[in-house]
């Protein structure tokens, strides 16, 4: 007896092939900033001692889509970053 179910293939899953569809969000855009600087703290005859800062925010954005009850949404999110580092060169001036 043959079966009346429908063949779901991977590449369509999950309703993503079609505009507004529900599935996981795919990223359509990334917007990033990102701002830094160097500091010379020591600076010697044996060397430098630097130390820097740097700030960097991501804005990713989806594809529209809808969350199952037909509501259409716009999904993105948000990311930021602080990276602190000190090095030392030595005999470098």
């Amino acid at each position: 007896m043959a079966s009346s179910r429908p063949v779901v293939r991977q590449d369509t899953a999950g309703g993503c092939d079609v505009e507004f569809g529900t599935c996981n969000a795919r990223t359509r855009t990334l917007a990033a900033f990102t701002t830094g600087n160097w500091w010379h703290f020591l600076e010697g005859h044996c060397g430098s001692l630097m130390g820097g800062a740097q700030y960097i925010h991501i804005q990713i954005f989806a594809f529209y889509g809808n969350d199952g009850e037909e509501n259409s949404v716009y999904p993105q999110t948000s990311v930021n970053t602080v990276c602190v580092t000190i090095r030392y060169f030595h005999f470098q001036q």
